[in-house]
């Protein structure tokens, strides 16, 4: 009882010498929480927002702004740093040698002692937070914006908000407890917070500047794992994702085991710490050796990325060591005589950096050759990077684009793709040596699963022209198509029921016909896709596109429809918003049964292209004028460059004119990634507008090898006109040059 009610006394006693902290938090969650909620909730009008949408908007306002989440983290920023503040003030005792013998030479417990100051800390911001949230809550009922749900996500938020100001408190109690003055107590807590992720972050720059065939758009152990052992880290988690069990089950034991380690290096600390930098010397060094290396790899990062050779890179590795250590040293000891001491740690750290940085840029791992035998691999996936009508932006939609498509792992694909993956790593050597001598390149992502359950992935910036039969091979499998266009997966009346045609116009028709005859066009379409080969890709434009989409997520796009639009009683999906881009699949001049099953529904596809339809046509003609080829010592080209002139521009408006120049347009998009346009032409087509298009404007270009005849025929009387002009141009100077040249003579 007596240990109990002396407890209890000290407590108190250390939270009044703590009331200038209660009170500058106490006013911050004030003007964040119950000022900021009454302005909002005085904004809410019914002139605004009509009677029966008022109580709602201000119920749901006061929920965003009193639990946690990204919503509002307004809240959790004030505490995060009531932290760091709060965690260094409680211990600051222990920063003077005075005031640790008075505390030291009390009649109580080294235990007691740390519960004390520690507990105070935790109640303070407990009390002060719950103080202001009930002020809250009064400003909710009086401005109209209480339920029992605001009450739910109030408790919740403050259990959340407070078991991450306790993870943050501890973090920077055990940063106190290994320093022993105030400015490195701040210093420790800042590495303590941000150590982790910068780490990874320097090894995801170094993977991503020096291994040519590193993927970095998936979760790794620098991206992911490191960074969340961070407390902050792990809060903007939580903030970002919300509280699962899982991570308040780790934020809570992370408290109970740095809590435990504190309490133990507080009963290990000598009073003679109080005024030093670091409390134990031994942890110095460690922390020294973990600063230093990192910051010499930073230093070779900055001078390769400011100038990629290896004498800038190794001198920045240098700089990077001397430096941190020297500053470090002197921060250690507060005496500038001590900059170069511990030479020989010094030389370590320089050695480690140099082994790491040198072991990058040499790929002492053979990392970019590294190609797995074909009895290696369970299964196998690539991504060929050709087809950008999948890009969809919200996580609940169809999957996450980072992840390569799908490959079935038969023994066929296998041998195809290791042949693909072979051609890249001989490519990337290739570039590296600068003999590389291909026009079009495209970002080829693979994957292996390899017996025991990894997954390498490589990815190659590589022409596919050297191995397109073996990706048209993988890329006409059944599975893989699925997987790149998973509306071919859709069950037959779901798809039929949200069909859509669209063309380049952007003019919108739904397929009109019986159950049978719009089962015709899916069943059409997802034999004739499959069948599309890159090959074919590279010499047909897409005419028109269908939407296949489910019914789950056409419901979560439609919710993106502003809410006067959903109200309306004639309202309609806009399917020109872009959210809905990544749900309309390409239909090719090849698809005849596509075409003709969409005909027979009451829809010409591609008919925005017959000249009836067109107003005008405008070709912009560039001309070129220089072509630069370089050449290796052995004789060999690796690199070809054109330069063009001004534009000329020919306009086109007969409708014989414009037949012949719609037999090679191609509308660009960027969609179908293969397509191979002719350079230097740039067309623009003008709908008729009596036809009453949404769109007036198609742009695109002339497809490879495709140029009309008639522009072939302007361009080339334009590339002649050109010629003569420059050839009169030379002679006028070679005859003024001669006059001048006689003037002076003269």
């Amino acid at each position: 009882m007596t240990s109990r009610h002396l407890y209890f006394k000290l407590l108190w006693e250390d939270v009044k010498r703590k009331s200038w902290a209660a009170a500058l938090e106490g006013l911050s969650l004030f003007f964040a929480m119950p000022v900021a909620l009454a302005m909002v909730l005085s904004n809410i009008t019914v002139e605004r927002f009509g009677e029966q949408l008022t109580q709602m908007e201000r119920q749901r306002a006061a929920i965003s702004m009193l639990k946690f989440g990204d919503s509002y983290p307004i809240v959790m920023l004030i505490l995060g740093v009531a932290a760091v503040v709060i965690g260094i003030s409680v211990f600051s005792y222990l920063h003077s040698r005075r005031q640790v013998d008075f505390y030291h030479s009390l009649p109580v417990k080294r235990e007691t002692q740390f519960a004390v100051h520690a507990s105070a800390g935790i109640l303070i911001t407990a009390a002060v937070y719950l103080l202001t949230l009930a002020m809250a809550l009064v400003v909710a009922v009086v401005g109209g914006g209480f339920s029992m749900g605001l009450l739910w996500a109030a408790a919740k938020g403050y259990l959340c908000h407070m078991l991450y100001y306790i993870l943050m408190y501890t973090v920077t109690v055990l940063a106190v407890m290994l320093t022993g003055t105030r400015i490195a107590s701040v210093l420790g807590t800042a590495v303590f917070l941000g150590y982790f992720p910068a780490l990874g972050g320097l090894v995801y720059a170094f993977c991503s500047m020096f291994l040519k065939t590193y993927y970095g758009r998936i979760p790794s152990i620098w991206t992911t794992v490191l960074p969340r052992i961070s407390p902050a880290d792990a809060m903007i988690q939580g903030i970002s994702e919300g509280v699962t069990p899982v991570r308040a089950a780790g934020a809570l034991a992370a408290i109970l085991l740095i809590g435990g380690l504190t309490l133990f290096l507080y009963k290990k600390r000598p009073s003679e710490a109080a005024g030093k930098t670091m409390t134990f010397a031994a942890a110095g060094h460690v922390i020294k050796v973990l600063m230093v290396i990192p910051f010499g790899l930073a230093g070779s990062l900055f001078f390769s990325a400011m100038n990629g050779g290896l004498g800038w890179s190794v001198f920045g590795t240098v700089v990077g060591v001397v430096v941190s250590h020297c500053v470090i040293e002197v921060i250690y000891h507060a005496d500038f005589k001590k900059l170069f001491c511990h030479e020989k740690t010094m030389a370590a750290c320089m050695a480690a950096a140099l082994a790491v940085v040198l072991g990058f840029r040499f790929d002492v791992l053979k990392y970019d050759s590294f190609l797995p035998s074909a009895e290696q691999i369970v299964s196998a996936s690539v991504d060929f990077d050709t087809d950008g009508w999948v890009t969809w932006e919200a996580n609940p939609l169809y999957y996450d684009r980072g992840a390569p498509r799908v490959l079935q792992g038969d023994a066929a694909g296998i041998e195809a793709l290791l042949s693909i993956a072979e051609e890249g790593i001989q490519q990337t050597r290739e570039r590296e040596q600068g003999i590389w001598n291909y026009q079009e390149s495209h970002y080829v992502v693979v994957r292996y699963t390899l017996k025991g359950g990894k997954k390498v992935y490589r990815a190659y910036q590589m022409a596919l022209e050297p191995v397109l039969d073996a990706a048209d091979e993988i890329y006409t499998e059944a599975g893989y198509k699925q997987a790149l266009y998973p509306g071919l997966t859709l069950p037959e009346e779901e798809a039929v029921s949200n069909m859509v045609y669209m063309d380049y116009a952007e003019n919108v028709r739904k397929p009109a016909g019986t159950q049978e005859e719009l089962a015709a066009v899916y069943q059409a379409y997802r034999e004739e896709i499959t069948a599309m080969s890159l090959s074919r890709m590279k010499t047909e434009a897409p005419i028109g596109k269908l939407l296949l989409i489910s019914d789950e997520n056409a419901q979560i796009l439609k919710v993106r429809e502003t809410r006067e639009e959903r109200q309306s009683a004639n309202w309609q999906p806009d399917y020109t918003r872009y959210w809905y881009e990544g749900f309309f699949y390409p239909i090719y001049p090849s698809f005849t049964r596509t075409i003709q099953a969409l005909s027979d529904c009451g829809i010409q596809a591609g008919d925005w292209m017959d000249p009836e339809n067109i107003e005008s046509i405008q070709v912009e003609y560039s001309q070129q004028v220089e072509r630069e080829v370089h050449v290796n010592a052995d004789g060999s080209v690796y690199y070809t460059q054109t330069s063009y002139g001004d534009p000329i521009v020919f306009n086109y408006k007969e409708p014989e004119e414009i037949r012949q120049l719609m037999e090679g347009f191609g509308a660009y998009n960027g969609k179908n990634q293969m397509q191979e346009m002719e350079n230097g032409y740039s067309v623009t087509i003008t709908m008729d507008s009596d036809k009453g298009e949404i769109q007036r404007i198609v742009a695109g270009g002339f497809l490879k090898g495709k140029v009309p005849e008639l522009v072939a025929a302007d361009a080339e009387a334009a590339d002649a006109q050109a010629a003569d002009t420059q050839t009169g141009n030379v002679g006028a100077a070679e005859e003024f040059a001669a006059d001048a040249v006689a003037t002076e003579n003269k």
